[in-house]
């Protein structure tokens, strides 16, 4: 899980709850748009990741995490995989990039047990993805100036 971190410095005529809702509403636009346009184009249900906020007062913090647990492994890796691919096997995504392409390739023996009655022993992880990192890296900048855009917005543009 990564955080998506941003301090408020709050006019002393704003009301807090002013504040809040501009995080709240900019969060809103942000949890829309978090990478699940280029996951649709090879997932035929695209797992989502969650934005939730975690923070209070001050300081805000959205947390972006994998709310599925394929896309948990894939996100973080594994050290062992109980899976024999196919010799033609090519993944749909690939370390350190977001967008995913069309794989190729099918599993032959999934499980631990299948594997271990055939005398087959594991076969290397899998190499973490790390979207949620990229994801903080990409929406950052753009997140706070959504935040700026809604406080302006709430308090008739008079600032930002």
């Amino acid at each position: 899980m990564t955080s998506i971190n941003f301090r408020a410095i709050k006019p002393p005529r704003l009301k807090s709850s002013v504040l809040f809702a501009a995080y709240n509403q900019a969060a809103e636009k942000f949890s829309k748009r978090i990478i699940q346009p280029e996951f649709e184009t090879v997932w035929t249900d695209p797992p989502p990741f969650k934005v939730e906020n975690k923070g209070g007062g001050k300081d805000v913090q959205w947390d972006t995490y994998a709310d599925n647990e394929i896309l948990f492994y894939n996100n973080e890796g594994t050290a062992i995989r109980w899976a024999l691919m196919s010799s033609d096997w090519s993944s749909q995504t690939k370390p350190g990039r977001i967008p995913a392409r069309p794989g190729r390739g099918h599993v032959v023996i999934a499980g631990r047990a299948a594997m271990t009655a055939r005398g087959i022993a594991p076969r290397p992880g899998i190499e973490g993805r790390h979207w949620d990192k990229q994801i903080v890296a990409k929406e950052q900048k753009p997140y706070e100036r959504e935040v700026l855009k809604e406080l302006s917005d709430a308090v008739g543009g008079a600032w930002a």
